[in-house]
């Protein structure tokens, strides 16, 4: 997606998941998402976990490139927000680490759902 201006779009331009019943904080946190765009997300991400800033570059790319496919994907579990922290934390350094957990691990779906908990509240600051 070359789309001009993509960066600046708030997500839930972006983005055409799936709904599901969510807890109140999941719930809080899917809306504040949605309403970033794409570059608030990457730098919070960046921030959030050190990234360089090299990553920005690299993160946008990957996400325009994965924007179609997020909440269509049956190969990743949950809705669009954790489809969008899987495509994110593909491209995070090797080694790198959410919670404890390398996300270049292969994690079972408890695993992946508390990373996804982590990764949000570090970005989110909640």
């Amino acid at each position: 997606m070359a789309e001009s201006g993509v960066g600046q779009k708030p997500l839930r331009e972006l983005i055409s998941g799936t709904e599901i019943h969510l807890s109140p904080e999941r719930l809080q946190a899917e809306n504040t998402v949605k309403e970033m765009s794409l570059d608030t997300y990457i730098q919070a991400a960046q921030n959030a976990f050190d990234l360089d800033g090299s990553y920005h570059g690299t993160l946008m790319n990957h996400l325009r490139s994965r924007i179609p496919f997020i909440g269509r994907s049956d190969m990743i579990q949950g809705n669009w927000l954790d489809h969008l922290v899987w495509f994110t934390l593909e491209k995070f350094p090797s080694g790198a680490q959410v919670g404890g957990v390398r996300v270049d691990a292969r994690l079972d779906p408890q695993q992946f759902e508390r990373v996804t908990q982590k990764f949000l509240s570090m970005i989110l600051n909640v």
